[in-house]
């Protein structure tokens, strides 16, 4: 007995030193302090993934707004028209721009569940590359077919048993492209196959098998096989999408930005760099903006009714208010888009706090926007709040994009005097 209680107490001292050794976070030596100018400024990081953590932050020291967008290096990620003219499309055939095309959503979007539930209009790409991440295939394929639509290509979502694929028009046919598989497939003259001539030929599905590696690759190509029916048809849901999306950022005085990714499981995140191939991310995300705010001083409302706006280009998760001086009790009410109004709380007196979760409650969807109602007895003046709105972002628009590396770009020349200070973890 006594020789067993030694080997298990051998196996804990040994399971406790490797937990040691993966969950220790020692800051590296990479932290950047520098002051954003006209120029865009580029923030690479070696090593990743062997990267474990990172933290992000901009601040505002200037007197007035900055204006700016976070993205990778080379890809304009701040509207859909900026991301397509930035591939640079132009000199290519019209298969071999639908190929680019098929391939940057395969290469910058993952095959993982969006940061939170997601209706039908929130298949931008560049809002998916920036703030959800990625989908599942009906989100990949619809991303696809709006990103070819910035191109002028028709597209089209077509729904198959238990799978979605994107067609896309040229040379006057259809032409079927899986953008979340990452595959399509050729008929015997050269063309890429649509999904009626495979449901005719699913032959020439199984014949692409033999050229996977792996076994989950091969599977799910064969899956797409099972998928073909007669009663495929095209979903014409897909066709909205939000519009007129940008990736600015407006940050007023005193605001702070902070990006954060902390390491997911070590045994996830190995399987997904060294098995899956990154096609998931390896890091929880969690940004923060932090504002103070003079209730009296917001731009919006009246005496005793004042009301703070905030937009952003991420998806917002959720809302945390506290009170830093209050001299009576302040009603507090959010809305996702000025028209509906939940009660969320009484701030009764200082260090007082509200957190609560922020997305549109009647569609159970996320917002990138949202209004905030103060109401109190008496006409505000002393009253003060720290607002802190807790967003969720891409891997991709940081570091966990082909590039390695991504750049804040001021736009109209108004990123002067911004702080900002990167610091990565081993």
């Amino acid at each position: 007995m006594r020789k067993q209680g030694l080997i298990w107490i051998l196996i804990a001292g040994t399971l406790a030193v490797v937990l040691f050794v993966v969950f220790k976070k020692e800051q590296i030596a990479l932290v950047i302090k520098q002051r954003i100018l006209a120029n865009d400024t580029i923030i690479e990081l070696s090593g990743y993934p062997s990267i474990k953590g990172m933290s992000f932050i901009i601040d505002n020291n200037s007197g007035g707004d900055a204006l700016f967008y976070i993205g990778p290096k080379f890809i304009n990620t701040l509207t859909d028209s900026g991301l397509v003219n930035s591939l640079q499309l132009d000199r290519l055939s019209n298969e071999q721009k639908c190929i680019a095309l098929w391939k940057f959503i395969g290469e910058w979007t993952d095959h993982d569940h969006p940061a939170q539930l997601v209706e039908h209009n929130y298949y931008s790409p560049a809002m998916m590359i920036n703030g959800i991440e990625g989908g599942l295939c009906d989100k990949r394929s619809a991303a696809l077919v709006n990103l070819a639509g910035c191109d002028g290509t028709p597209g089209r979502v077509y729904k198959l048993k238990n799978h979605v694929v994107a067609e896309l028009w040229y040379n006057n046919a259809w032409h079927m492209f899986d953008a979340d598989k990452g595959i399509y497939y050729r008929r015997p003259d050269g063309e890429i196959a649509d999904i009626a001539y495979l449901n005719s030929h699913p032959q020439l599905i199984s014949a692409e098998t033999k050229n996977l590696d792996g076994f989950m690759p091969k599977w799910r190509n064969e899956d797409t096989r099972r998928a073909l029916s007669p009663l495929n048809y095209v979903d014409t849901t897909y066709k909205v999408f939000q519009k007129n999306y940008s990736a600015a950022l407006r940050l007023l005085p005193g605001e702070k930005l902070d990006f954060e990714l902390t390491p997911i499981n070590p045994v996830k995140k190995f399987i997904r760099v060294h098995l899956g191939k990154r096609d998931k991310p390896c890091f929880v995300r969690k940004g923060t903006r932090t504002r103070d705010v003079k209730i009296d001083a917001l731009k919006y409302g009246t005496g005793a009714q004042k009301i703070y706006d905030c937009k952003m280009p991420y998806p917002i998760t959720h809302l945390k208010i506290t009170s830093k001086n209050i001299t009576a009790p302040v009603k507090v009410y959010y809305s996702p888009d000025s028209l509906h109004w939940y009660f969320e709380g009484i701030m009764a007196q200082a260090n007082s706090c509200l957190d609560f979760e922020a997305f549109d409650k009647d569609n159970f969807s996320f917002t990138f926007n949202y209004w905030l109602k103060f109401e109190g007895d008496k006409v505000f003046e002393k009253d003060e709040l720290t607002i802190e709105t807790i967003f969720t972002f891409s891997e991709k628009m940081l570091l966990s994009n082909p590039e390695r590396a991504f750049v804040i770009h001021p736009l109209n020349g108004a990123g002067k005097n911004i702080s900002v200070t990167l610091s990565g973890y081993k």
